[in-house]
């Protein structure tokens, strides 16, 4: 086979529209303006559409945020799946979570700081499909922290470790020096929320 006809062979992905393209930009716009402070004309205009075609793409601007913010805690989820490395290894560990957790952040910091600032501004209907993540979220928290060597008689107060949990990138490294410390911080301030029955 020659190296033109190998290529030939290969799935083509088809490009990005326009309002893929640029969806980063909107989120970028939500999170320096506010949410409540950018018109639709100024989205459209940022994805470098009209409304009319922004309509073609999504409903309303409300339904944008409401995508941003699932997309994130989808992401946050992801977090405490295993990575198969070729063989059967043990259970994910709160350490493993937590350096995932800070390199998303490092990554893409917008959509915690959009998820933080705006949440309050869903409509019900979709606050309650965050309020459902965010309790699988809880979930899988709890299963770690009970997990992590703490002895039965406690039980984990979900609510605060799930806010510190999406809080904590966004303050661990100006409180902690390097890495390792804001990991280790993590763990201990995970494990703060739990209580002795």
């Amino acid at each position: 086979m020659t190296e033109s006809s190998a290529c030939t062979s290969l799935p083509v992905c088809a490009p990005l529209s326009r309002y893929e393209r640029n969806r980063p930009l909107a989120l970028a716009l939500f999170v320096e303006r506010g949410f409540g402070q950018v018109s639709l004309r100024e989205v459209a205009a940022t994805l470098e559409l009209t409304v009319g075609t922004f309509y073609h793409h999504c409903d309303c601007k409300q339904t944008l945020l409401f995508e941003f913010i699932e997309e994130h805690y989808l992401r946050l989820l992801d977090l405490f799946k295993q990575r198969s490395q070729g063989r059967r290894s043990t259970s994910i560990t709160l350490a493993t979570v937590l350096e995932r957790l800070m390199q998303l952040y490092e990554r893409d910091p917008h959509y915690f700081l959009l998820a933080l600032r705006e949440r309050h501004t869903l409509r019900d209907h979709d606050r309650l499909r965050i309020d459902a993540l965010r309790g699988q979220l809880g979930g899988h928290l709890t299963q770690l922290l009970l997990a992590d060597g703490i002895t039965d008689g406690k039980r984990v107060m979900v609510e605060p470790a799930i806010a510190l949990f999406e809080q904590l990138p966004l303050w661990a490294p100006h409180c902690a020096p390097n890495p390792h410390c804001q990991l280790q911080l993590g763990q201990r301030l995970l494990a703060a929320t739990l209580h002795t029955l």
